[in-house]
């Protein structure tokens, strides 16, 4: 495809934005308002490729909400937080700004969205303690369980809009398309639809990619589909149910995070709008990154409870002056509903 190609609608752009009539690459990093809506949450049971844990279900969403347009990349986690956990640039297989952060467990991605938050000085969803790879960090007690949309920082996204971003109105296993049900679990064989949109085993070279050279999804998100899984903010539940949920944010408490998306070194069936992965918090893997989104109705809150502890960090005494301060493994899945080590 190629830059400033006149388009009318984005699949005349092909892996490019159509703004303003011409194919454009986006701005790393935009962000991207996403409307408030329902949607059909999970798969059909017959659906090629399907796993057990995705029974279908309506979801409401009532609030609009921003969502990074790509992935996080290594360039932008450095720039915050000021180091890189990123296997794929200590490997030099994707050493580049412009590819996705890696190897970052769950507390770290939310070190960062909260990072973001201080940044231009709005409220912080979670409550973490130290900084950097020691960091743990847990939901910010004013925004705990179905509350957390009422946060108007940066956080990770509920499995329901992560699933609702990647959908963008479309209802079929890929937002390009259908899937093919003969390369559910093949590395070697390409999946026609997914090789357009996606990063995954039969394609990727076992490596990460800079982020947005793949097909957009119809609202314009990059990467979804595959390059790495996504932390999401939710506990991981085995069982979703069938009845209609409004707001879902998961379960209260639990021992693993939900994971969304494909991956690099995972294959084609993994990359389904529907699949769901989970890991423990702590876990760090070569193909699990992630991407924040802010909600758009929230009220801001100005208490000084509300913004990230930068404790036990010298540099971060401006900060504490400004806020105030607050005290605060395996990613695996399977067909059945088991722990069957799939990731490992």
């Amino acid at each position: 495809c190629v830059s400033g190609k006149k388009c009318k609608v984005q699949a005349d752009c092909v892996t490019n934005l159509c703004a303003s009539g011409v194919c454009t690459w986006p701005a790393k990093g935009t962000w991207l308002t996403i409307k408030a809506g329902a949607f059909s949450m999970g798969s059909p049971a017959s659906e090629p490729c399907r796993y057990a844990p995705e029974t279908q279900h309506p979801v409401t969403l009532t609030r609009s909400f921003e969502i990074q347009s790509t992935e996080v990349t290594q360039g932008q986690f450095k720039s915050l937080v000021k180091y890189n956990p990123s296997k794929n640039a200590a490997s030099k297989s994707c050493a580049s700004d412009d590819c996705p952060v890696d190897n970052v467990n769950w507390h770290e991605a939310a070190m960062y969205c909260n990072a973001l938050s201080v940044n231009i000085s709005i409220p912080a969803c979670y409550t973490c303690t130290k900084w950097g790879t020691g960091v743990s960090c847990k939901e910010n007690a004013l925004y705990g369980g179905t509350k957390l949309a009422t946060c108007a920082g940066y956080r990770l996204p509920t499995e329901a809009e992560w699933e609702y971003v990647y959908r963008a109105g479309t209802k079929t296993p890929f937002y390009n398309g259908k899937n093919d049900s003969k390369v559910c679990t093949s590395c070697t064989s390409q999946d026609a639809n997914l090789s357009k949109a996606a990063w995954y085993c039969s394609n990727s070279g076992n490596k990460t990619h800079p982020v947005g050279h793949k097909l957009a999804n119809p609202w314009g998100v990059f990467d979804m589909a595959g390059n790495v899984h996504e932390w999401t903010h939710d506990y991981f539940a085995n069982v979703m149910g069938s009845a209609s949920v409004t707001d879902p944010t998961g379960p209260v408490t639990g021992t693993s995070k939900s994971v969304r998306g494909g991956g690099f070194s995972h294959e084609a069936g993994r990359s389904r709008a529907a699949f769901r992965g989970y890991g423990v918090p702590t876990g760090r893997w070569s193909y699990v990154g992630f991407r924040c989104v802010r909600t758009l109705s929230a009220t801001l809150y100005t208490g000084l409870e509300a913004y990230y502890p930068f404790s036990g960090n010298a540099n971060d005494a401006t900060s504490n002056a400004k806020h105030g301060t607050v005290s605060g493994a395996s990613l695996t899945t399977d067909r059945k509903g088991k722990d069957n080590s799939a990731y490992l």
